[in-house]
């Protein structure tokens, strides 16, 4: 569902869901619960600014640590340790295909390096006249 906030709302919410070191999932929860929150706030009070907004439901940061310790400890520890394996998962595909691409084409120079090495050059072209009529025909 769509929330539909003012621009003090907006503001409000983007400072706390900056404020959130937490993985994606949790964040998610906690700015939809917060956002349901404000939209009901601001359908009471039409003209409510980051002031109001801050005095009604606290600080950001205060917001982001009560969070944090309202959390199921085995969940958070769990979401944590997901996140960070997936972090190295993507850091070592990232090297290995680095890697790959780093031998495909040094792989390649070699080989055009090579290709260079086995063909003759020749520099100068000479011409000669064996002295055949057929193929220099007197007019």
């Amino acid at each position: 569902m769509k929330v539909d906030i003012n621009n003090a709302g907006n503001g409000y919410i983007r400072t706390v869901r900056n404020q959130m070191l937490l993985p994606l999932k949790m964040k998610k929860r906690a700015i939809y619960d917060l956002s349901s929150g404000v939209e009901e706030y601001i359908q009471n009070n039409p003209k409510v600014t980051i002031d109001d907004l801050t005095t009604h439901f606290g600080n950001p940061k205060t917001i982001v640590g009560e969070y944090i310790l309202s959390l199921d400890q085995d969940e958070l520890t769990a979401e944590i340790r997901k996140s960070k394996i997936m972090k190295k998962a993507v850091f070592s595909i990232t090297v290995a295909l680095i890697m790959a691409i780093t031998a495909i084409l040094t792989t390649f120079g070699v080989i055009v390096y090579q290709s260079k090495l086995d063909v003759p050059h020749y520099n100068e072209v000479q011409i000669i006249d064996y002295g055949c009529d057929i193929c220099n025909p007197v007019e």
